[in-house]
């Protein structure tokens, strides 16, 4: 593997070292580290970036003249897609002049080696600044008139103007660069002032553009990052993600009520309502007595437009999936509470829901008399299995991930085997057999009992 490694290596080496070296054959030796230096800071930016920025954008992030990055740019179109559009984001033509400016062995022997973390440090306190700056985060960013307005009536090109491509992308991606840089967090650290300050501006901007459902898990990044759980840092990220979780629908629809319901309605004791009190409007007049703490209840779901008849976890703790009158399954993320996908098949009611195992599938049971298999990660449907003849009403995995059980009110019992084909799951009646009274004990009705066979499992005997 190492002399596979190193063959690799010799090569890019080969391929990239005489264009490199080509461009220091004109400057003094006192010049060549100046000019390797700013290569470093943008090229090493370019390749380390999340999303392409465009020559403009990336000036304004790193905050550079716009001609000196051009200037550095000028003689790289052979490995960057660079447009005469300063509009158009810069692309990476070749994925292995990334491995070869990363390439760990280079640091300090060349003067193109780009150090990842150390670039990646760069970018977080430049999208830090960025945000802070004068053109960057303010209460209220779009000059919206009134504080009901909601997200889809605000159009893109307001949007766009007062939030431009690299001012999003700071939003967006400034914890992505923190958290790969490794560094740790401390009290009163300049990300501490920042959100001290910036916080509920940051939420506005990122409700603006639709981004809303990241910030739980930016938040739970930052956590990680820092030094302690026992200081003012750790009791502001945990008063921030309850803040979130609480009231993501609010954030997700309307900008502003950040500041005129969610902020109003914080308990009086949440860091979140202590630092940012003078930010509730002042045509408030008379505010709302809120709760002194926080309630038990974390996240509200919502979504589904009718009765919600079951809930469950999946096995590794990733999802939780809801089953409703309104013929629907929902799959959320248990961590920031955003629905991740609507299962959409069944005809009528969906009456029980499980998770595979290995959390891959989940099965639903519906009184359209059929059991559907989706995939959790896609949310598309694998199988429709049939053969009830009446409401399934109950729906299990058995632990070796094999078998799937179905229960229903058609009185009679029979075996099903589920043979895998690709995708598709295809059952096929194995037999008929005497009728069962329940599988729960609190189920008096008479049921009948459906096993479905998945693919790799050995074949099972008819029931009897």
């Amino acid at each position: 593997m190492r002399r596979h490694q190193k063959t690799n290596i010799s090569k890019l080496d080969a391929t990239y070292l005489p264009i490199l070296d080509q461009l220091l054959d004109d400057k003094q030796e006192e010049d060549k580290e100046k000019w390797a230096s700013g290569f470093r800071e943008i090229v090493g930016s370019i390749i380390l970036l999340e999303n392409p920025l465009s020559v403009l954008s990336l000036a304004h992030l790193l905050d550079l003249p716009k001609d000196d990055v051009i200037c550095q740019l000028d003689c790289l179109h052979s490995v960057l897609g660079i447009s005469n559009n300063e509009d158009i984001p810069i692309r990476l033509l070749h994925l292995s002049f990334r491995e070869f400016l990363l390439d760990p062995q280079k640091q300090g022997k060349t003067l193109f080696g780009v150090d990842e973390r150390e670039t990646h440090e760069r970018l977080a306190i430049q999208c830090l600044k960025l945000m802070s700056s004068a053109n960057g985060l303010r209460q209220n960013i779009c000059n919206l008139p009134i504080p009901r307005t909601q997200r889809y009536q605000i159009d893109e090109q307001t949007t766009y103007s007062y939030s431009p491509p690299e001012l999003r992308y700071a939003c967006r991606y400034w914890v992505h660069h923190l958290a790969q840089s490794k560094r740790c967090i401390h009290y009163r650290d300049s990300i501490y002032v920042f959100l001290q300050k910036y916080f509920l501006y940051w939420l506005e901007a990122m409700s603006l553009i639709g981004e809303t459902n990241k910030c739980i898990r930016m938040i739970k990044n930052l956590q990680v990052l820092i030094n302690s759980e026992k200081n003012a840092m750790s009791s502001f990220l945990r008063g921030a993600e309850r803040f979130i979780l609480r009231f993501r629908p609010v954030l997700e629809d309307a900008p502003l009520q950040i500041y005129s319901s969610a902020l109003l309605f914080t308990p009086e004791t949440s860091i979140i309502r202590k630092t940012f009190a003078d930010h509730i409007p002042e045509w408030i007049s008379r505010l709302t007595k809120s709760e002194e703490n926080w309630e038990a209840c974390r996240s509200t779901l919502e979504g589904h437009s009718n009765a919600v008849t079951a809930i469950t976890f999946s096995p590794d703790g990733q999802l939780v999936t809801s089953a409703s009158r309104d013929k629907t399954v929902r799959l959320w993320d248990a961590t920031t509470g955003s629905c991740r996908s609507t299962l959409e098949g069944h005809s009528d009611t969906v009456t029980a829901i499980a998770f595979s195992p290995d959390s891959q599938l989940v099965a639903s049971a519906s009184w359209d008399k059929t059991v559907r298999l989706w995939d959790a990660a896609t949310g598309l449907c694998r199988s429709t299995l049939e053969g009830h003849s009446h409401w399934v009403v109950a729906i299990a995995f058995s632990p070796e991930n094999q078998l799937v059980a179905s229960a229903s009110q058609d009185k009679t019992q029979r075996g099903h085997v589920a043979a895998r084909s690709r995708a598709i799951l295809t059952p096929s009646i194995l037999q008929p057999s005497r009728q069962v009274a329940g599988i729960k004990r609190e189920m008096i009705m008479r049921i009948s009992f459906f096993l479905w066979l998945l693919q790799g499992a050995p074949p099972i005997r008819p029931l009897s």
